[in-house]
Formats: structure tokens, C-alpha cells, sequence
């Protein structure tokens, strides 16, 4: 596992344990509020995966060549969480921006235009919808989702030591996740998680290459190379803010 994952790891059990701790007798009093309407908001690492990452230069071989972005990139996130009363499941939505970035690749033939390219950036403003399952317990609540995205993309390049500007378009895709969702109290709490997405399953492009220095991504088959698939995995952490809460009656035990 990469050195940065694992800080990640230690980090989120660190805060579970310390929070779990530290609240566990709150958790025991007969009333206790239940959030129906949570926003949340993250930051975080994102690792390419699929053609959106690569070994710079062995993977030149490679049919389709993929993209050869850093590890890590760099994700911010608003989330916004409905749920009926107590209910399990809930409707989502979000927006996100992820950044990803190479350089020092030499001036070789490149995937995301007809050029020589030295360097370049891939960001993702993604916008979803979807379906959350929550476990409602005391004080910490863990919770998996799917959702369908909607990325808008766009970048920059070095063009043999020009800065070329790519042209944004839109890709369509698929995430899922799971997290944990820590109450501190009634009002806040801290969340970690991570989510996995497919970037481009719909609306990929052949693209084209001007040269008043404009340029697209190329995702699509095109000059005998296969369509590329773009993903990664996101790792994030943030606050909980439990706009509207149930509350809700215990029994003793």
C-alpha cells in the first residue's frame, strides 16, 4: 500500500477510536436524535486507476496508451443526504472536484491530443445523484451508496514549451462507496470514506487537436487505438452537519 493510504488508514481508525471512546455514555441515554437531512464536507487523496494511471515509459507499449497521471491527485467534495424519518436508505447528492496531474514525460506522442506533450493536467467537476444505506446506531454510523455522475472535464498542456488549453466536455459515469459517519454530538460529526468511479462509461471521444491551441481529451477508438477507461479511487475526510434530526424513543435496557 502506498505510504499516503496508509497515513489515510491510521488516521480514519484513529478518529473512530478516540470518538467511540470518548462518546460511547452519550450513546446510552434513552433519547437520541436520528439526522434525516446531513450535509457533508470533504477533502481528500484520488488514485488513478484503470487507463487514467500508468508506469511512465514502459507503458507506451500498451494499446490503448493510457494517461500516466501522478499518485496522488486531490479531491473536494459537498455532499448533501436525505432520509426519510429513520429510515436505512436515503437519496444523494453531490459535487466534487477532483484534480490530477503529470509532468516530465519528455515530449512523447500523447493520448489526450495529436501532439507532443511534456506535461499536462485532467480535472473532474462531477456532479451525482443516487441511493444510500445507512445503519442507524448511536454514535457511529456506517453507510454504503451507488451513484450515477455526471464529469465535466478539462485541462492544460505543455506543448513543446507552449500551454495548450484543453476543451472541456462532458463524460458520464458510475460510483460507489462506504464510509462511516461519526457523531460528536447532535449537530456535527467527522466522516471518512472512500468511493470508487468510473469517469467515462458513457460520452467518450475521438477528440481533435487546433492549432490555435485548443485541444481534447481522446477516450474513444481512434488510429488503431482501443477506447480508454478512466477511474480511481477516493479517500476523504470531513464534518457532518445534521441540518434536521428525529428524535427518537429508547427503552431502557
Amino acid at each position: 500500500m502506498m505510504p499516503f493510504l496508509k497515513l489515510f488508514t491510521i488516521s480514519v481508525l484513529s478518529v473512530s477510536f478516540i470518538c467511540n471512546s470518548t462518546f460511547a455514555q452519550k450513546s446510552k441515554k434513552n433519547n437520541q436524535y436520528i439526522p434525516t437531512y446531513i450535509l457533508q464536507f470533504t477533502g481528500g487523496a484520488s488514485v488513478p486507476l484503470m487507463d487514467l494511471s500508468g508506469n511512465w515509459p514502459s507503458d507506451m507499449s500498451k494499446n490503448p496508451i493510457p494517461y500516466f497521471m501522478r499518485t496522488p491527485g486531490f479531491n473536494l467534495g459537498i455532499n448533501s443526504k436525505l432520509f426519510p424519518r429513520v429510515s436505512n436508505w436515503g437519496v444523494t447528492a453531490s459535487i466534487s472536484l477532483t484534480l490530477f496531474s503529470t509532468s516530465n514525460l519528455k515530449d512523447t506522442t500523447f493520448p489526450t491530443g495529436q501532439g507532443l506533450f511534456n506535461s499536462y493536467s485532467l480535472n473532474f467537476l462531477s456532479g451525482t445523484i443516487g441511493f444510500e444505506y445507512r445503519g442507524v446506531s448511536h454514535s457511529v454510523i456506517p453507510f454504503i451508496g451507488i451513484e450515477l455522475a455526471t464529469n465535466y472535464l478539462w485541462g492544460r498542456a505543455n506543448y513543446k514549451g507552449k500551454t495548450l488549453t484543453m476543451k472541456g466536455t462532458e463524460r458520464f459515469g458510475l460510483n460507489s462507496g462506504a464510509g462511516l459517519d461519526i457523531r460528536l454530538n447532535n449537530k456535527y460529526g467527522i466522516v471518512v470514506g472512500g468511493k470508487f468511479s468510473l469517469l467515462n462509461l458513457r460520452g467518450r471521444n475521438t477528440g481533435e487537436f487546433s492549432s490555435s491551441g485548443e485541444y481534447s481529451i481522446v477516450d474513444a477508438p481512434a488510429g488503431g487505438s482501443d477506447a480508454r477507461t478512466m477511474a480511481s479511487a477516493n479517500f476523504y475526510i470531513g464534518l457532518s452537519y445534521y441540518v434536521h434530526s428525529v428524535k427518537v424513543k429508547h427503552s431502557k435496557k
